[in-house]
């Protein structure tokens, strides 16, 4: 299956195990392990796994002199999901890193990860913020307060809200509880992962923004979106079997990830009926969350209530400008969702607004051309 034919010849058990796979990665494969390589934290193996690419990558790979890098080439193309278990086999850090080929990281990533586990021994998987590059520009990705655990695991119901080149796990964890990337739930596999994590400990994200994700058209965003959606769902919806004891309608998980989401893709629910729907799913996991952290942390229960308030409001606004000012009737209806509440010039503001667009559309949708026959 694999031809091993580099070795760092390192003798000794690193820290920490970082996998790099690719797969014609040429294009910014350098940059991403110079990445790694220029880490503050120096005790690491990088194991690059090629999945048997078909240009220049493993000639990239092969001009880079660096004692902690092994390099493991498939025979054959085996994929994304197989090829990352594939790393998670040959680490032998205690602590594991992933790494798309594609992506950066910070140089200080590393070292605050680790100082992190060493300390919170509960924390199975730990993450960091992330920023974007896009055509040559830097912008901050995700939102920063995914640092408060409270919304974190929160969040982790819905959809997935971390950035898999910016995670760093227990590997013993891995390998005793047989967690691995699942094949069947392509381009969500990252977001199984945790969920199959979160049954042995705390998820957590640092606030930093110590990874850099890079979009591009190869990105399976842009390339499998309608798939990566549907797996997403499949996913949460496991979630939902675990935290309500029952499953939700996948259309309206698909509703419920468009309405409410964390990287600024935020869309409108499709019906009013599926607005009351989401409601009722959010609201039972808030109030399962709110009992789950009681008052341990006051500051924490604040900024969650905070969050979910302006998520609620912000989704509920982006689907009054679909639906009309019906949809913001849902806001309030549900009050642990609007824990924060908004003023009568802010809700006769949106009124207006939701009006205005929908007879915007109205006005402005086609009309059928009228055909008179002689």
């Amino acid at each position: 299956m694999t031809n091993e034919f580099a070795s760092n010849g390192m003798t000794d058990t690193p820290l920490l195990t970082v996998v790099l796979t690719t797969y014609n990665g040429s294009q910014y494969i350098r940059e991403s392990i110079d990445s790694i390589t220029s880490q503050s934290f120096r005790d690491f193996e990088l194991i690059i796994i090629d999945d048997a690419s078909t240009d220049n990558t493993l000639e990239i790979i092969a001009d880079i002199d660096d004692a902690r890098i092994r390099v493991v080439k498939n025979e054959k193309n085996l994929g994304v999901c197989p090829t990352r278990n594939l790393g998670i086999n040959l680490a032998k850090g205690k602590y594991y890193a992933a790494h798309d080929h594609d992506d950066l990281s910070d140089p200080r990533r590393f070292k605050k990860q680790i100082d992190f586990l060493e300390h919170n021994p509960d924390t199975v998987l730990v993450a960091t913020g992330t920023n974007r590059l896009f055509r040559g520009h830097l912008t901050p990705f995700g939102d920063p307060r995914m640092a408060n655990p409270m919304i974190l695991n929160w969040a982790l119901n819905l959809h997935n809200a971390l950035v898999h080149s910016s995670i760093m796990m227990r590997t013993d964890i891995l390998k005793t509880h047989d967690i691995r990337y699942r094949s069947t739930i392509q381009y969500a596999d990252d977001f199984d992962l945790y969920h199959q994590l979160a049954a042995f400990g705390q998820i957590q994200c640092l606030p930093e923004r110590l990874t850099t994700y890079r979009v591009h058209e190869s990105n399976a965003f842009n390339t499998s979106l309608n798939e990566m959606a549907n797996n997403a769902a499949n996913v949460a919806n496991t979630g939902f079997q675990r935290v309500l004891g029952e499953t939700v309608e996948h259309d309206v998980i698909l509703c419920l990830q468009r309405m409410v989401n964390f990287y600024g893709f935020g869309g409108p629910a499709d019906s009013l009926k599926n607005i009351a729907a989401v409601a009722t799913v959010l609201a039972r996991i808030t109030t399962i969350a709110e009992e789950q952290a009681g008052t341990s942390n006051q500051q924490e229960l604040d900024q969650f209530h905070a969050f979910i308030a302006e998520t609620w409001w912000n989704a509920i606004t982006r689907s009054g400008q679909l639906l009309g000012p019906s949809a913001l009737k849902y806001y309030a209806k549900y009050p642990n969702l609007s824990t924060v509440n908004k003023t009568s010039l802010e809700m006769g503001i949106e009124l207006v607004r939701s009006s205005v667009y929908c007879l915007a559309k109205k006005l402005l949708r086609p009309r059928p051309s009228l055909v008179v026959s002689v």
